[in-house]
């Protein structure tokens, strides 16, 4: 009977891996989604606030990165943000940030350009919330 139960613990932690990796896979997958939406969907008229998009897994992003006239540098940081949240392990991940510290954000979220729609971040986390929607990690 002891063989049963070590059995069964070891086929209960062999499923709980796999789980743990299916769902690791669709977070990623679903935050990736948000992000390469919001970015394209970001109005650009110097490149600053579309390359201010950033994603952290330990705080938002507070300060911005680069500037209007070195827009480069908060490309790189943004590149590199996507890559490293895509490549780390998301066990005892609490919160997956995506955070935009450029000082006029807000007003592009209001409609203020013609170039996005009013509300483009609710609408591009929305998106990603229906991505989630249609996954299923047992089939």
């Amino acid at each position: 009977m002891g063989t049963n139960i070590k059995y069964f613990m070891k086929e209960l932690d062999d499923l709980r891996d796999i789980l743990d990796t299916e769902i690791e896979k669709i977070i990623k997958e679903v935050v990736d989604s948000m992000f390469i939406t919001l970015v394209p969907s970001t109005p650009k008229l110097t490149g600053w606030a579309r390359a201010g998009w950033m994603i952290s897994t330990t705080l938002p992003q507070f300060v911005p990165v680069g500037s209007k006239t070195n827009v480069s540098v908060a490309e790189a940081a943004q590149k590199d943000s996507l890559s490293r949240f895509l490549h780390k392990s998301l066990d005892n991940i609490g919160t997956i940030y995506i955070s935009n510290a450029v000082p006029y954000i807000s007003i592009l979220n209001t409609g203020t350009s013609d170039q996005a729609p009013k509300d483009f971040v609710k609408k591009s986390v929305q998106k990603g919330m229906h991505i989630l929607s249609t996954k299923r990690v047992i089939k």
